[in-house]
């Protein structure tokens, strides 16, 4: 199992690299690459990276990283 800081890291990636829509398929992603998290934990890490949900046109939301939105 990977520690809080590395799975932030991945966590981080995954969301930037991909067009993720909800807590489930997070957490598949995550296991697909050999980490199993909870559901409390992952949704711990998404607060804790300050994780938000912006719409998407197909998906209906996806996750982001509030620090890399900007506004045009």
């Amino acid at each position: 199992m990977k520690n809080r800081k590395n799975r932030h890291k991945i966590i981080c990636s995954l969301i930037e690299s991909r067009r993720i829509a909800s807590q489930n398929e997070l957490a598949s992603e995550l296991r697909r690459i050999g980490i199993a998290v909870t559901q409390a934990t992952l949704s711990r890490d998404l607060l804790a990276l300050k994780v938000i949900r912006i719409a998407d046109a197909d998906k209906g939301h996806i996750y982001a990283l509030a620090g890399q939105l900007t506004i045009t």
